[in-house]
């Protein structure tokens, strides 16, 4: 396993260190998981990057917590798509979200490291379902 995917049951816990949360939201809210280099989000370790892009949206913490120089995030990203998934150019502009989970580290310096998992295959079937349902309620003539 990748780390840090190390057994929780066997290490104590311990406090966010001062700043850690306010970093790492800050980063989140600015779109850094848009510019994370490539590795850091789903597969990409192992297979070429396949990241949804959104245009013109915003990024909402669901939820966030520090333990040392690290933060634990679950966030929602929303806007229109605006490419990045292979077979979908049709649906280019149209409401997409996309959901990530991870961790971030920070470093002495201020930057962040991250290692997360987006729903990007659930946010594919969103984005056509809503072409379906789009397409169904249209006027054909």
């Amino acid at each position: 396993l990748r780390p840090p995917a190390i057994d929780p049951w066997n290490n104590e816990g311990e406090p966010a260190e001062p700043g850690v949360e306010d970093v790492v939201r800050s980063w989140l809210v600015a779109g850094g998981l848009a510019d994370a280099p490539p590795g850091s989000l789903d597969d990409e370790h192992c297979a070429d990057p396949a990241r949804m892009r959104l245009g013109g949206g915003r990024v909402e913490v669901l939820d966030l917590f520090g333990a040392g120089h690290r933060a634990a995030f679950h966030v929602r990203s929303t806007g229109a798509y605006a490419g990045g998934l292979r077979g979908l150019d049709e649906h280019l502009g149209r409401a997409a979200s996309l959901y990530c989970c991870g961790t971030a580290t920070v470093g002495d310096n201020g930057s962040v490291r991250v290692h997360a998992i987006t729903d990007r295959l659930a946010a594919e079937r969103r984005l056509v379902e809503a072409g379906s349902r789009d397409e169904e309620g249209s006027d054909p003539a």
